[in-house]
């Protein structure tokens, strides 16, 4: 589970950069990555595969939206 945290915090850190560089569709878009994250990790029957899928997630969104990072 610490592993969902530590990528949720890299998602934040992502979204900040992008508002920051002016980038408010690719803020958004890292947003809806962080609330489905939340959303997946509050419910009980998780499982591993929802929590690898979070994660697949998060790897597109930080590999392949911000190539600066």
């Amino acid at each position: 589970m610490n592993d969902l945290w530590q990528i949720l915090a890299e998602l934040e850190a992502a979204k900040t950069h992008a508002e920051k560089a002016g980038q408010p569709l690719l803020a958004y878009l890292i947003a809806m990555a962080i609330a489905e994250a939340e959303e997946r990790s509050r419910k009980p029957e998780i499982t591993i595969n929802r929590r690898i899928w979070v994660f697949k997630l998060a790897c597109i969104v930080i590999d392949g939206l911000l190539p600066v990072f």
